[in-house]
């Protein structure tokens, strides 16, 4: 299944604080077009910016049902919150909840709430997001013990496997066309409008012969390409910080000029 164009979708940030109906109307437009997404839940949620007015209250009964139509369960984060400045591995953004604490703690942390989704959902949870794309390898360690096999992220072409995981690229924060490779797209829910769900309903009529609907017809070989892939992007996306980061400098600069 890597030889052509496929799309993947996945839904983070899956709290009891959500937005619950921008996440139905999103959730009747895959049932639609019989799309089985990835969907990111945070078990103890403690980031009130993606907090949302209408409280959940069949939250994992909601879930649950989800997860009985095929839908992925995946562990996202410990209390979706920011404790340190690191990015470690992928070093694209510079904030985490996990990187470069201890083993012990991390352990701790994934362990914890590993325990309180399989409890509520009575189900395995194999999946696993890496919060704001940074992690470390002692967290890919702790994920192998603990009985995870997949992660959604890296910058790369194909699924692939390294540090004991088998590893789904995430590339697309929005519907985007593209031609070839598999692609994810990531969806925050809470903050759409009902043109941009009408665009998601549109991208996936027009496209509903690339999508994936079963994750396990894919491939998780490491490919040169790929590797080659990984780097340029990762440059492209230092490369964009760095403008970014003095862009804000120099504007700071002037308005205390001012």
């Amino acid at each position: 299944m890597c030889d052509k164009l496929w799309y993947i979708f996945r839904i983070d940030d899956v709290v009891p604080w959500m937005n619950r109906d921008n996440f139905v109307k999103i959730e009747k437009i895959f049932d639609k077009y019989w799309i089985k997404p990835i969907i990111w839940v945070v078990p103890d949620n403690y980031d009130f910016t993606i907090w949302n007015n209408n409280y959940t209250s069949d939250f994992w009964i909601k879930i649950k049902q989800l997860y009985d139509k095929w839908w992925i369960i995946a562990q996202h984060w410990y209390h979706h919150n920011f404790l340190n400045k690191n990015g470690w591995i992928l070093n694209i953004n510079h904030y985490w909840e996990f990187a470069w604490l201890s083993y012990e703690k991390q352990f701790q942390m994934i362990e914890k709430w590993k325990y309180i989704l399989e409890k509520n959902l009575k189900i395995n949870i194999k999946w696993w997001m890496a919060p704001a794309h940074s992690f470390d390898k002692i967290t890919c360690k702790i994920l192998n013990e603990l009985w995870f096999e997949y992660i959604t992220d890296w910058i790369a072409l194909y699924p692939f496997t390294k540090y004991w995981l088998k590893w789904l690229p995430q590339q697309l924060g929005h519907p985007q066309k593209k031609r070839f490779w598999i692609r994810t797209i990531c969806l925050h829910t809470n903050n759409y409008n009902l043109d941009f769900i009408n665009k998601i309903d549109f991208f996936c009529k027009n496209n509903r012969k690339h999508l994936v609907n079963n994750l396990d017809k894919l491939n998780y070989n490491p490919k040169f390409l790929k590797r080659i892939f990984s780097y340029f992007w990762w440059l492209k996306l230092r490369f964009l910080g760095k403008l970014y980061f003095y862009y804000i400098k120099i504007k700071k600069r002037n308005n205390a000029k001012n």
